[in-house]
């Protein structure tokens, strides 16, 4: 009997008359973990041999562009073969070696994937890692970094891959849907000046987004798509597929144009869902860029208030606070201590309600950024 992690329903093996029948759920999300967990180690008995395999991850070249570079390789490996597969907008190519045993196995894979990802780095975004989002929460967690993201016409897609990573509560700061020149304006903080200028749908206001949202977050990186799915009201005419992907941190800055023909019926949710893979590449190339922060201790300083959150509470006066506190996802670079809790207000001291940042980078001091909290006046 097989054990179903994923349901109710287990699997079963049965044997007689030198026959073998195997039985498993029919939902693939069932299915498919009891067969590599279960059945497979079954079935490796009858075979005397073991197959393992890795999965080496690769997005910005096409599957017949580097079927074609890898054709002669593939053909020298039989044992370990390897084999490309196409997904939407990236390439996978699975290396498998059969051997007496796992470590045999295992010996004779680790050369051609060490050789592969050498022969393609430029494209790699992991072995064996499932996705590229769970590639980009792994490193910011690594890294101790966040990341907030303005989405225009990609509908949240972004976000949603992000957020569904298990432990993306630690580095996703911010997301904003912005369908509007409005919202992109109030959310996301870019200029009306900048959309009027060079359009809704440009480079300029990608870049814009990709800052502002940043900014306005406190996150490490930022990210923006801006795109024309062909669902937007004023598509007639216009040119569809068309999408530009932005990412902005202290350790890189850069914006991509991804352009998209095909059927306009079928484009929308393909141009959503490779832009936000776009996204998230370029995501996680400012990551990879980034020195890992610490997070360090900060004293509150400034009038006297009382700071609200969901884990921290206290009060303090004039000067330093009466005592430390800790933020779970507040980040200080090293050698970037400074100011925190930079409540230099002076201006605003009349309203009731204050927003302010509990820490800033070096070059965005004198602003209201970093991460914002609600300062309520005493």
């Amino acid at each position: 009997v097989f054990q179903n992690n994923q349901g109710t329903a287990p699997g079963l093996a049965m044997e007689g008359k030198g026959k073998l029948v195997i039985m498993l759920p029919g939902p693939p999300k069932e299915m498919i973990p009891m067969f590599t967990d279960s059945a497979m180690p079954y079935l490796s008995r009858y075979s005397g041999k073991t197959i393992v395999s890795h999965t080496i991850h690769f997005f910005g070249i096409g599957e017949s562009l580097l079927e074609s570079r890898m054709h002669e390789y593939m053909l020298a490996h039989k044992n370990p073969s390897v084999a490309p597969y196409a997904k939407d907008g990236e390439v996978q190519v699975r290396v498998t070696a059969s051997a007496p045993s796992h470590a045999e196995a295992e010996k004779m894979l680790q050369p051609v994937v060490a050789e592969i990802c050498r022969d393609y780095g430029k494209y790699l975004y992991g072995v064996d890692i499932g996705t590229m989002q769970k590639a980009l929460v792994a490193e910011l967690q690594k890294k101790h970094l966040t990341i907030a993201v303005a989405e225009g016409a990609s509908g949240g897609n972004l976000a949603k891959r992000i957020t569904e990573v298990p432990g993306s509560d630690q580095v996703f700061e911010l997301g904003v849907i912005t369908n509007t020149a409005h919202a992109r304006a109030v959310l996301a903080g870019v200029e009306p000046k900048v959309m009027e200028t060079y359009g809704v749908y440009s480079e300029e206001t990608a870049c814009a987004m990709a800052q502002g949202i940043r900014r306005l977050s406190g996150a490490d990186i930022g990210v923006a798509i801006t795109a024309r799915t062909g669902l937007e009201s004023d598509s007639a005419g216009r040119e569809l597929g068309l999408a530009y992907i932005a990412v902005d941190s202290d350790a890189y800055q850069h914006v991509t144009k991804v352009d998209l023909a095909g059927n306009r019926s079928a484009q929308s949710e393909f141009v959503r869902y490779v832009s936000s893979s776009s996204a998230l590449w370029n995501g996680l190339k400012a990551a990879w860029k980034s020195e890992e922060t610490t997070v360090r201790s900060g004293r509150v300083i400034g009038f006297f208030c009382r700071w609200e959150r969901s884990d921290v509470t206290g009060a303090g006066s004039v000067g330093e606070a009466s005592h430390k506190i800790r933020f779970r996802q507040s980040i200080f670079k090293a050698g970037q201590i400074g100011i925190a809790a930079a409540l230099q207000l002076p201006s605003v001291l009349g309203e009731q309600r204050i927003i302010a940042g509990y820490h800033l980078h070096p070059r965005r001091a004198g602003s209201l950024a970093g991460h914002r909290r609600v300062i309520e006046k005493e």
